[in-house]
């Protein structure tokens, strides 16, 4: 696989040459199949499958080869990048490479025998310099300098030059070489709070038990907050015997993170629990509260939005202000392509919230398994 369309413009990575410093207890590990590997080959696809981790996001994504690994993780927190970069530089040298032409943001780290030894930083009004010129400069001619009195750098850059620094620091050469992926792992933070324990107390509630009803107290939160819509996404990857469940909002353009979980298919109480903690937590939820219950979010969100891996079903809980409301309202089945091995067929189940159980639950399950055979 040749890395340059994620290594060259508009990217923000870590190359790490040894990773036995790598703190990986507070995340939780998700590893790409083979196949999805293998399906990455083409400019597009990496493109596509990474460009969220390219700009910096809380998870960590790993991509490991024989000369190390390409990291996508935090970038604004600066203090943090150069934490990260000390704490894996203990056996080898590490780097960090940014650049964003459109908003002319620059960024370069370099770190060796757990001492940071330089950073840079530039954008349109700011400039940070620490360190002393690095080996890695001295190759491509830059020495990073603030002009006298001044937010700027003394030397014009661009992306062209970091991504030299890159080639420069990298052991392959990332333009040509065509690279194996020994594998590609996202580590995704575990929740520090303790909003999790809000929902286990509220799925413990007596009301809440095998004839629970949710009817009155999801429609009221609904119609409280003028919330239209909450999503559910089903999705079933066809090289894993997991379902993978998100549940968000979309507020102002804006998507609101609720509900993920995996479990296992062939699990029928399993999925049962999770539905019901899914609605329970919908229930109840307030815009703007973080819910504790999205550590694996994103993973989740991925195989749902990822066209060439999923079989998908969209729930829409649908509140209508003139009073008539249905679980299944809007309820459909998201098609994908031909690459599937199992498909998901349209079904819909006739059930009104107002009759909702758990029962209800195992009833979709046992439709789902059927659908899979």
């Amino acid at each position: 696989m040749k890395l340059y369309e994620i290594m060259s413009f508009k990217t923000f990575f870590y190359f790490l040459k040894d990773t036995s410093f790598l703190d990986l207890s507070n995340y939780e590990k998700e590893e790409f199949e083979k196949e999805e590997i293998e399906d990455l080959e083409s400019r597009e696809s990496i493109c596509d499958a990474f460009w969220d981790d390219m700009h910096g996001t809380d998870s960590i994504l790993e991509i490991k080869t024989k000369f190390g690994s390409v990291i996508f993780h935090v970038v604004d927190d600066h203090e943090y990048v150069k934490k990260f970069l000390v704490d894996n530089s203990k056996n080898k040298p590490c780097a960090f490479f940014g650049s964003y032409r459109t908003s002319n943001v620059y960024m370069f780290g370099y770190a060796e025998n757990g001492e940071l030894k330089r950073f840079m930083y530039t954008d349109d009004g700011v400039t940070e310099i620490l360190g002393t010129q690095t080996e890695i400069e001295r190759q491509c001619n830059l020495n990073f300098e603030k002009e006298p009195d001044s937010c700027h750098l003394k030397d014009f850059i661009d992306d062209n030059e970091m991504f030299s620094m890159a080639q420069v620091f990298v052991p392959f050469d990332i333009e040509n070489d065509d690279i194996e992926i020994l594998s590609i792992t996202r580590y995704e933070p575990k929740s520090s709070d303790n909003s999790k324990d809000k929902l286990d107390t509220l799925v413990k509630e007596p009301a809440l038990k095998n004839d629970f009803s949710i009817s009155v107290d999801l429609k009221n939160n609904m119609h409280n907050q003028k919330i239209n819509t909450f999503r559910i996404f089903l999705s079933k990857n066809k090289n894993d015997n997991n379902l993978y469940v998100v549940s968000f909002l979309n507020s102002n353009d804006t998507l609101i993170k609720i509900y993920s979980d995996i479990i296992d298919f062939d699990d029928a109480k399993s999925f049962a629990v999770s539905m019901k903690n899914c609605i329970t937590l919908l229930s109840n939820y307030k815009i703007g509260e973080e819910t504790g219950c999205v550590n694996n979010f994103d993973a989740c969100y991925n195989k749902s939005i990822d066209p060439d891996f999923q079989a998908v079903i969209q729930i829409d809980l649908k509140y209508c202000y003139d009073g008539n409301y249905s679980v299944f309202e809007n309820f459909h089945y998201v098609k994908r392509n031909k690459k599937l091995v199992k498909k998901w067929y349209n079904f819909f189940f006739s059930k009104n919230i107002n009759a909702y159980n758990e029962n209800t639950f195992f009833e979709i399950h046992s439709s789902l398994k059927y659908k899979c055979k």
